[in-house]
This record gives structure tokens, C-alpha cells and sequence, in this order.
């Protein structure tokens, strides 16, 4: 299955979409700067804000944006151009209602973990040439609410997140926020997508219990040190989902090593 030319744009880093998505360093950052460097971890939230900003219009067919979606990890951030690397998940909502059950394209299974564990998905709903569809979009907390992680460069934070000494300011509030990600009226911020969300089935059930096993047996319940240890692509998202408020309702993660 080839890509489209869009797709292709969005994983080419020789790409004006790659420097727009903030994944790196812009001439004149280079030119404060000789030693700039960025990165694309836990980058997923600029990839779905270029698309929603760039590619996307209310004339544009709905399948065609929900494939532009395929070709990245909104956890890791990174590109994928194998289309049919994918696997189903089992969702919490941010409303608290029944589990919501999709298809997640993914870099690695360390990632289909992580996305289950530490992100809620949400309804939004957009125009299309068909009219108007709910997209299942995946958040997180508004990670620029307290320091990035050191390995996070790709988020820009407003201005009200810091002091005139560049320090983070706690309880900024509304002044603070993530710039260059899609923000919900709820504080959270849209990563990504999951594919064809729908009520969960018993298959469902039975294909995410399966590879849950399969993959997920120590990082479902690791604690934030434990999941450093077992590596991954998605240990740095991790830290990001998770720096909002270190994640309280999630016993594992915090529990003492």
C-alpha cells in the first residue's frame, strides 16, 4: 500500500512540514544558536496540529483525513510508512462512559501499551465533504501546565508558563498552555487518533486481551522508574502524559520501587 503524496510530506524530514511540526531547528534558531537540536519524541500532538492547520478543509473527504493520521505515532512521535501496522484498542473516554474500541497505528508495541494506559479519547466532532463526522481523538493533559521532560523539544508553551528569568511558573493557569497542539476546552490536548472508534465487542475484547498479554504484562502496571527501565519508544511520553499532575489515579505508576 503506497502513500499519498500528503502522507509522504509528513514523514519526509526534508520536508517543510518537518520544521513547521517544530521537529527541527528553523535557520534562525540555527543562527542563535549553532548547537540547536530537536527531536520528535512524544511528538504526536504537532503532527495532528499541522494536519488540522495545513491539510485538513471541510471539503476534503473523510477517509482521506483519518489516513493522514496512519502515518504517525501519536505517542513516540515517530513516522510510519508501513499502513498496516496497527492493533486494537481498548479506550477509556474522557466522560467516563463505556470503553471506546479502535484501530492504533503505532511504531512499536511498547506504544500500544502506553496509549491504553496513560491517554482517554474524546469525540470531536468536524465537517467533511460528507458532512459533519465524530473523529476519536486521543488527549492527554495539557503537558506545558508544569516542565517538559528534557528529551521533549518539539512543544512550544505560551508565553504565561514562565517568569522573565525563563523559569516555569506553578498555577499559571489559563496563561499557560501548549501552542502547537490542538487544546480541548477541558485542558487536554489532542495527540492523535484511533481508526473506525466504536462500541467494544467481544472480538475486540478478545484481540486486545490477547496481545495485552503478549506485549503488555510488565508495562501495564510499572511504576514511572520501572518503565525506565524497560526502554521503549514511548518511555519518554510517559514522562510527558504524566506531567500535568504525575498522574495520581494511576497507582502504579507512583507506587514506591
Amino acid at each position: 500500500m503506497s502513500l499519498t503524496a500528503q502522507q509522504q510530506s509528513l514523514i519526509d524530514p526534508n520536508q517543510n512540514a518537518w520544521t513547521d511540526m517544530n521537529f527541527s531547528c528553523t535557520d534562525e534558531e540555527l543562527t542563535e544558536d549553532p548547537s540547536c537540536r530537536k527531536t520528535r519524541n512524544a511528538g504526536g500532538p504537532q503532527y495532528y496540529h499541522y494536519i488540522m492547520n495545513n491539510l485538513y478543509n471541510e471539503d476534503m473527504p473523510y477517509q482521506d483525513f483519518m489516513d493522514l493520521h496512519k502515518v504517525y505515532c501519536a505517542v513516540s512521535g515517530s513516522p510510519i510508512s508501513d499502513l498496516r501496522r496497527s492493533l486494537t484498542v481498548q479506550m477509556k473516554t474522557v466522560d467516563e462512559g463505556p470503553d471506546v474500541c479502535g484501530e492504533y497505528h503505532m511504531c512499536c508495541t511498547p506504544c500500544f501499551c502506553d496509549i491504553q494506559r496513560f491517554s482517554k479519547v474524546e469525540k470531536v466532532p468536524y465537517k467533511f465533504k460528507e458532512g459533519e463526522k465524530d473523529v476519536h481523538v486521543l488527549t492527554i493533559k495539557d503537558p506545558c501546565k508544569n516542565p517538559l521532560p528534557q528529551d521533549v523539544t518539539s512543544f512550544v508553551c505560551s508565553d504565561g508558563c514562565y517568569d522573565d528569568n525563563k523559569k516555569h511558573l506553578k498555577d499559571a493557569g489559563d496563561t499557560c498552555y501548549t501552542q502547537n497542539a490542538e487544546r480541548l476546552s477541558n485542558d487536554r490536548i489532542i495527540i492523535g487518533v484511533i481508526q473506525n472508534g466504536r462500541q467494544c465487542s467481544s472480538e475486540d475484547i478478545e484481540s486486545v486481551t490477547s496481545e495485552r498479554e503478549k506485549h503488555c504484562s510488565q508495562r501495564m502496571t510499572a511504576s514511572s522508574e520501572e518503565l525506565r527501565r524497560l526502554g521503549g519508544m514511548s518511555n519518554i511520553w510517559t514522562e510527558l502524559a504524566c506531567n500535568n499532575d504525575k498522574c495520581p489515579n494511576d497507582a502504579y505508576y507512583t507506587k514506591e520501587n
